[in-house]
């Protein structure tokens, strides 16, 4: 189990995304959880919808064997099965305990089944019960989603600028980059939301670049 923790805002699901969409040039088949608020038996069910692309039936015994046979011939293919659960820090106790159940599905040598929870720092507290210990005990890696920096801020708004189509000189002032940088607290959906208010704003100013004024503005609204 890999965990990766990250406040609001800060790029967990838009990293989750951008980890599918990379892991399609491999022979990895995924399954994409993003409300996990499930029972035990739901999140089976979820997982098998999504994988098998039908309801598993049964009772949760024959739901598991189900998915396990499904894995072992993903495993005699070659190919790999990751699921990936975002605001994990939604799911009740019991469910995280079946992911750890889910997770010794296995061959003499492979996991059959590869997750990632992807939470708030809420997820953390959630794993300090006690009654949760067994499955803290299984995340092999923990990643923590930091603010970006200054600089970061700058080089991410050229970039989707960029993207966006945008060929001219720097279209932000360094006094609109560090104005933005201190009022979005380096998370990258409020500073997507105040970039694209400060753009609104110069142009309704007919300004050729936005500067910290336009920031100002973007950030009183």
């Amino acid at each position: 189990i890999v965990c990766v923790i990250g406040e609001i805002g800060m790029g967990k699901t838009m990293l989750s995304r951008m980890l599918m969409e990379r892991l399609r040039d491999h022979p990895v088949d995924t399954v994409y959880l993003p409300n996990p608020v499930f029972d035990r038996n739901e999140i089976l069910d979820a997982i098998g919808r999504d994988l098998l692309g039908a309801p598993l039936r049964g009772s949760r015994t024959e739901m598991v064997v189900t998915l396990e046979k499904a894995l072992i011939q993903r495993h005699g293919e070659g190919r790999r099965v990751v699921v990936v659960i975002d605001e994990a820090h939604s799911m009740p106790p019991g469910t995280l305990e079946e992911i750890r159940l889910l997770s010794n599905l296995e061959t003499t040598q492979n996991k059959l089944l590869k997750i990632m929870l992807f939470g708030q720092p809420e997820l953390d507290t959630v794993l300090k019960a006690t009654n949760l210990r067994q499955v803290k005990d299984r995340i092999s890696f923990r990643f923590d989603l930091h603010p970006l920096t200054h600089p970061e801020i700058a080089g991410y708004l050229d970039f989707r600028l960029r993207k966006a189509g945008f060929r001219g000189s720097a279209l932000f002032t360094p006094d609109a980059v560090r104005r933005l940088a201190a009022a979005c607290g380096g998370r990258t959906r409020r500073l997507n939301m105040l970039a694209d208010k400060s753009l609104l704003a110069a142009f309704a100013a007919n300004a050729a670049v936005v500067q910290g004024e336009h920031v100002d503005r973007a950030c009183a609204d």
